[in-house]
């Protein structure tokens, strides 16, 4: 237990500085979310779809193409009815 603490609040940061990493961010946002409830995890990953999707659909020629001729992306809702839908 002290070694992660350790870690966590001296060699983690300064491993941050010296490679010009956000790890700690993630390390942040991991902690907090693995005690959601599946609902809020849910549409946490929904919104991370919907951002991933649109991203794509706008700077890539090829998810254009393909998500114009199924369903274009501002009409995703959620993983599992996209999945359902179209694979």
């Amino acid at each position: 237990m002290m070694y992660s603490a350790i870690l966590k609040r001296a060699l983690y940061p300064i491993g941050e500085k010296m490679l010009g990493t956000t790890m700690l961010k993630y390390l942040k946002k991991l902690e907090e979310t693995q005690w959601w409830p599946p609902e809020q995890l849910r549409e946490m990953q929904n919104e991370k779809l919907r951002a991933l999707v649109k991203h794509a659909y706008s700077n890539v020629p090829y998810y254009r193409r393909t998500f114009t001729g199924i369903l274009p992306p501002i009409y995703i809702s959620d993983c599992a009815s996209y999945v359902r839908k179209h694979v």
